[in-house]
Order: C-alpha cells, then structure tokens, then sequence
C-alpha cells in the first residue's frame, strides 16, 4: 500500500512538468492538399474556409503580449477566439504534426463551446495536435482541442486548466457527440462549478474512447471521471420494418492518473446513464399489420482500463465507474430491457472514499473502492478487480477485491488477455498490470547533458595544491565526471634591475619576483622630488577673449608640473560675427542686431539699434468695388504711419437693364420702362399710340371699358351702329359703302329669320 501512495505522489509532483509527446511521426513536407500553418496568423486564418485541410509545420508559441491590450489576440480581453460555430462548424482536417501550440488563453465565462476549435462536425479529423499550457475559461462545454465535438480526434494531447461556470469542461472536448477518441491524453486541472469533468471529455453521447489517459486533478460539483465526467446514451422510440437500432458507448484500453472528487466520482466514468431504447414492430411485412413492442440494446461497454489515482465521491466513488443508472418504465419487464452496462477485464488500485452511502436501493446503491458504483443491468461479473485495502467505505459485488500482493501476479487475472493487451512486472516501479498498446508519455526524460559547466574548480599555486574540477550538468545537476587534484607549482622566479628614484617614483635596489604568486625580495628606496625623467618643452600659446595664454615653459609629465616658463599672458578682444537680426526697421521704429563672439567657448553677446526705415510701411488694403458709373479701386494704408495710397483700379461696370413693357391702351400710350439692376438709374422709351375704340356689340360705347361714347354717321344719315354686324363703320367712303350693304343683307336676313 505504501509502494502504491509513493506511486501516486510521484504523479502529483511531476503534475504540470508532464512533456508534450506525439504518437506519428512529424513530416517536413506540406501533402498534397494541404495548407501549411507556420504562424499564429496562419493558424487565425483556418476559419476562412472551414472545410480545408491544414497541417501545423512548426511551434506556435502566445505571448502575453498577444493577450494584452493592443496584442493581436488580446480580443476585449477575451483572449483567442475558437475556430468554429453552431453556425458555422470547422468540418476539415486539422494536422498538428506533432508540433505544440503552447499558452493558449480564452476568457469567456459567458460563452459555450470553446476551445482551440470551437465546434467540430462529421468528417472533420483532428489529429497530431499537442496543446501546452492552455488556460481555458468557459459557461458551458469547453476542452482544450474542442469544445464541442462531433468528430475524429486522435493522437492528440495537452496540459493546462479548463474551467466550466456550469457544465461540461473537458481536457480535450467539452461535450462529445457521436465522436471517436483514440490515443490522446491530457495532464492538468479539469474543474466545473456545474456538472460533468472528465480529463478527456465532459459529456459523451454516443462516443468511442480508446488508448486515452488523464493525469493531474478533475473536480466537478456532479459527476467526476478520469476520463469522461458523464456518459449519457439515452433512449428512444421507433416504428419501423426489420432491422436493428443500438445506442452505445465504448471505452478501451484507458488510463486514469489523475485525482477525481466531486459527487459520483469514476476513475473512468463519474456516472453513466442508460435509456431503455424500445420500438414497435410489425408482426407480419405487411405494412398494415398490427405491431407489437420489442427493446433493442442501448449499452456502455469499459473493457480493458485501469486505474490508479485517488478518487473521492460525496456519495458514489468507484475505481472505474462511480454512479450507474438506467431508465425503466412501468409498463415494462426486466426481461424486455435489453440496455446494460457492462465492464470487463478492469482493475483499480487508487485510494477510493465516499461519504454519505445510503443503503437499500437497488438502483442507486451509493458504494466505494469498487470497480463500480451502481447495481441494476450492471454486469461486472467478468474478472474486474480492485485493491481491497485502498477502500474505505461500503463496497458491493461489482469487481473481486483483492491484495496489493496478490494484484502483482499475472495469475491472479482469470482470462485476462496477457498475450496482446496485458502485461504485468511485479518487480518494476509500477508493479500492476499494464497496458501493451498504451504509449505512456513520460514523466521523467533522461537529461541529455547539454548544459555543462565546470565547478568545484581551484587553480595550484606555488605553495597550496590545486583541482581540476568537477563536470556538472546545470540542467539536472548530476556531476557527470569528478575532478583530479594538482601538485602546489613552487615559485617561478623573475629577475628584476635596480631602478633610481624621480620625481613621483620610489627606487628599488635588483630583486626577484614570481610569475605566479605574490612573492617578492622587492625593496623600495624614497622619492627624488628633483629628479624630472619624463620632460617636455612647451610652446607659447596665444590668448584668446575665453582664455589666457602662456609663454613657452618645460613640464614633467610625471608629477604633471612646470619646472620652468609658463607666464600667463592677457586675454584678447571678442571676434564678433555678423549679426542676427532681431527686428527690422520700420518707418516709425529703429531695428535690433545681436552680435556673437565666434570664439570657441565664449559666447559673449552685444546688441545694437539701427536707424529707421522710413520705406519700410506695414499696408493694409481697403477695396472699393465699381459701381456703374464709377470705377473700383484698393487703397493702401500705412498702420505705422499715415501714409496712404491708391492702386489696383478696376473700370467702371456700366449699367445693366430689366425691361418692364407696359402696352398701349385706348385711352393712352404704350411705352417700355429701363431699370438698372444696380439700382442708380431708370428710364422710359419705345412710346407707341393709343389704339382706337372698338364697339363691336353695338352698344355704342367702346369695348376696352374706358367709357367713350361711339357716334359715326350711317348710309341713312342716323348715328347707330351697323343692324347687321354690330359694328359702327366709319364715316368714310368705304365705311358708308359697307355699311349700305350690311343694310341690304340685314333686310334679306330678316325675311329668312337668320336675324
């Protein structure tokens, strides 16, 4: 038991240290088809076209300044967004190439199906994909590889931590429909404040698990498994002719590692639900025969899987799988049901508790230690087993408990296959049963010594022996090779001449030195402030306005002084430049000029006014525009002065006319009135006559309504107007002929009674 609890520790303390491996081998060239991924943009880009086939050709590694404000992936602080919806699923194929996508962030409490791909439908295939260090925050339905998952997902792994805020939170998939799993693991946290943790899969439907491992910690409020959280295979009602219908879930050859709590904890399944699935058949081919009822299966099978991580259930704890139901109904027989469960050729050696076990209850039967939790239409009867000191708790008949020592021998597994799935090596430092065609990945990887220094070193001297030193590797720091000691060296002696004293330096009389230590029969004999070695003859310098100049002088470059010359001379007059001007003259103000002393380092300025300028006027212009009879000017105006003058002249616009015809009447004249439109002139022309007065109703009086009376002479000498036509003819030659034939037809239109 002890061997058992060191095993487990050792689980737990290489958690998250756990390397990245694959399965397949990885490929440096793009198949045909394929589109290579090489960056976290090409990688972003997948969800342009969610049908293609896309493989992984190098690392991808996210930074925090990725996720930060500004980064390409910092997404309101949501981190990276899944490939993949409901609406608009990935359906390709994804090749990781056995490369890692390492510190994949996604924060998104309020959103659901979330992963590196968000949902996967049929046909897609993920494969050869590694994730490391993912940290994943979701409401519902979140995993590493996919949050929802309705595909092939094989050969693939991750480490990390996947959190639900309600239920579903897988290391790999969140919620698997319909879905194949093969050769992945995951090592990490796995939790949900909700339902449903699994280190594979939150909730499988459907789902084929095989060759798959979890490590490191599941923890979920309700329902807790190694590797799947909750398998539901619900049931069904069908009318139909002839065939068959199953719903089943399948679980082989997995392993849990990993530490497993939360109410109904599995170290495969935390709880498994099985729907009576039922359908009406016809009693004959006839499509109008009557029918009759029959139950077809709905099963989970876990064959093949062992466990050895702590598991904990508030209520139901098993080694494999912690709470079974199944649905029934009234009207039914327990022989009609054709739906079980059934586990076989499983062991589980990791400690098992649970709390609160009621008892009594054939369908929910709270248990602990056991290969499973739950009782009815659940077969364990074929050589499950489990560690009988490692529970603590009420057990039932589902799996044979047995000795640690007992566990380690190959005999004791009746029929178990020890050919092409099994093997056991009590002597190993895992001692139970394992499983051929499962990969472990490693927890530990021999060092390979690349990072080497050499320490412990010390070098001989002439009196204390030495030590090459020892080899170690400053990965895992073995010492690789251990050092020899050296023999002390003995002094190297140096002659040395005698040398006289000067001005700064000490003399010394011959002596002997070592070339390796410290030794020395050295003996120094006083300064000589007057004996000068190292002199120079200075020339005379010239003074400048900055600086004073010297006269020629000799100066010992050893005590750094003039023995002789060197009279400081008077500084010269400023060399100014020509001017900056400051301000301009103007006719009312003198200007500015500032002088610089161009002499390096001086510096010195001096400013001097200027006369004015009596030409130099600041104008500013008034402009008068031309009228018509006018013409149109700028005048110049001085804001300095009083000077004034006028430029720019524009000629004048001439008029420019309306015309307003007012027409001739009986009564007056017309004309045609002329209006500028500029407004400053108006006059009248085109006069035309008056016209004449018009009576043609023969009333006597003019037409046009201005009252004249009409009085002409007629054939008979009378003044009315015409019988015949109305109108009064004038008094003419024609007229009066006119008017005695307009008579004549007057009388003949009388006779005929036109008039």
């Amino acid at each position: 038991m002890k061997k058992l609890f060191a095993i487990m520790l050792s689980v737990v303390m290489v958690f998250g240290v756990l390397s990245i491996i694959g399965f397949a081998e990885e490929t440096t060239e793009i198949p045909e088809g394929y589109t290579p991924i090489y960056t976290k943009d090409d990688l972003d880009n997948i969800r342009l076209d969610m049908s293609g086939k896309y493989i992984l050709m190098n690392d991808i590694v996210f930074t925090d300044e990725d996720y930060a404000p500004g980064g390409d992936f910092y997404n309101s602080g949501k981190g990276w967004s899944p490939i993949g919806t409901k609406d608009i699923p990935f359906m390709g194929t994804f090749n990781g190439n056995n490369h890692v996508i390492s510190n994949l962030f996604i924060n998104v409490p309020g959103e659901n199906d979330i992963g590196l791909f968000g949902v996967v439908y049929y046909n897609a295939l993920i494969e050869n994909t590694s994730l490391k260090d993912a940290v994943i925050t979701a409401n519902m339905n979140a995993g590493s590889i996919a949050g929802y998952s309705c595909a092939v997902i094989q050969n693939c792994s991750a480490t990390g931590i996947i959190h639900t805020i309600n239920n579903n939170s897988g290391g790999l998939v969140g919620y698997a429909d319909h879905s194949t799993i093969s050769e992945c693991w995951f090592n990490g946290s796995v939790t949900t404040s909700g339902e449903n943790a699994g280190g594979i899969t939150g909730t499988s439907v459907d789902v084929t698990v095989s060759k798959c491992q979890s490590y490191g910690q599941i923890s979920s409020t309700l329902n807790a498994g190694g590797i799947t959280g909750f398998v539901n295979t619900p049931g069904s009602i069908t009318t139909y002719f002839g065939g068959s219908s199953a719903q089943t879930a399948k679980y082989e050859m997995c392993l849990n590692g990993a530490v497993v709590s939360g109410k109904n904890a599995g170290g495969i399944i935390g709880k498994n639900y099985l729907g009576f699935h039922w359908v009406y058949k016809p009693y004959s081919s006839s499509p109008n025969t009557a029918y009759y009822k029959d139950f077809f299966s709905s099963y989970t099978i876990i064959e093949n899987c062992y466990n050895y991580g702590a598991i904990t259930g508030e209520e139901n704890a098993a080694g494999i799988l912690g709470y079974h139901i199944y649905s029934s109904a009234s009207y039914c027989d327990d022989y009609q049901i054709k739906s079980i469960t059934t586990i076989n050729s499983c062991y589980s050696v990791g400690p098992i508790s649970s709390s609160d076990l009621p008892e009594g209850d054939e369908t929910v039967q709270a248990t602990s230690g056991i290969v499973c939790g739950t009782g009815k239409k659940l077969n364990c009867s074929q050589y499950c087993y489990y560690l009988e000191e490692g529970v603590n708790g009420t057990s039932n008949d589902f799996g044979t408990a047995k000795s640690s020592d007992q566990l380690v021998k190959r005999s004791t597994y009746t029929d178990w296959d020890f050919d092409t799935i099994w093997s056991v090596d009590k002597y190993a430092e895992y001692p139970y049963p394992t499983l051929i065609q499962l990969v472990i990945p490693s927890f530990s990887t021999p060092c390979p010594h690349e990072n080497t220094e050499i320490q412990n070193a010390s070098i001989a001297t002439c009196t204390e022996d030495g030590y090459t030193g020892d080899l170690v590797c400053l990965d895992c720091g073995e010492t690789i090779e251990e050092g020899t000691g050296i023999t002390a060296l003995g002094h190297d002696y140096i002659d040395h001449p005698a040398q006289a004293a000067t001005c700064i330096a000490v003399g010394w009389n011959a002596y002997q030195t070592c070339s390796r230590c410290d030794y020395t029969s050295y003996e120094e004999s006083a300064v000589d402030p007057d004996n000068h070695v190292n002199t120079e003859n200075v020339p005379e310098t010239f003074s400048t306005c900055v600086t004073p100049g010297y006269t020629a002088g000799v100066y010992c470059n050893d005590c750094k002084q003039y023995i002789s010359g060197h009279t400081e001379k008077a500084l010269a007059d400023h060399k100014w430049n020509n001017g900056e001007t400051l301000r301009e003259a103007t006719c009312n103000q003198k200007g500015l000029v500032k002088y610089t002393c161009t002499v390096a380092g001086c510096g010195e300025t001096k400013t001097v006014e200027t006369g004015l300028a009596p030409n130099n006027h600041n104008y500013v212009s008034v402009t008068t525009a031309p009228t018509c009879t006018a013409q149109g000017y700028t005048t110049y105006t001085c804001t300095r002065c009083d000077n004034m003058y006028k430029a720019n002249y524009v000629a004048a616009l001439g008029h420019s006319y309306t015309k307003t015809v007012t027409p001739a009447t009986c009564v007056a004249a017309g004309y045609t009135t002329y209006i500028c439109v500029r407004g400053d002139h108006t006059y009248t022309a085109d006069y035309i006559d008056p016209i004449p007065h018009v009576d043609n109703n023969g009333d006597g009086r003019c037409d046009y309504g201005c009252g004249a009376v009409l009085v002409t002479d007629s054939p008979s000498g009378g003044s009315n107007a015409c019988a015949y036509c109305g109108k009064v003819h004038p008094n003419t030659f024609f007229g009066r002929l006119t008017a005695f034939f307009h008579n004549i037809f007057y009388v003949f239109a009388r006779i005929f009674g036109v008039k």
